[in-house]
């Protein structure tokens, strides 16, 4: 029988993923794109045309992903 922590692990992503708007796409194949924090990060991906929302991988655009309301909610 496998580990359950070993099984647990392998549900979650290799990398880190997080979403965000894209604000300008560059001539080099980058993408600047302004993420729910108000950060901005440069990925590599071209495709999406600014204004749109994006999902990250890494330094990757992976996909188009719609625009949704999000809430922030503190607990504590």
């Amino acid at each position: 029988m496998a580990n359950v922590w070993t099984q647990f692990k392998e549900l979650l992503p290799s990398k880190l993923q997080y979403t965000g708007q894209v604000t300008t796409v560059h001539a080099d194949g980058t993408s600047t794109v302004t993420l729910l924090g108000g950060s901005t990060v440069r990925v590599i991906g071209d495709l999406v045309s600014s204004g749109n929302h994006v999902l990250i991988e890494g330094d990757r655009i992976l996909m188009e992903v719609p625009n949704l309301t999000s809430y922030e909610q503190a607990v504590g």
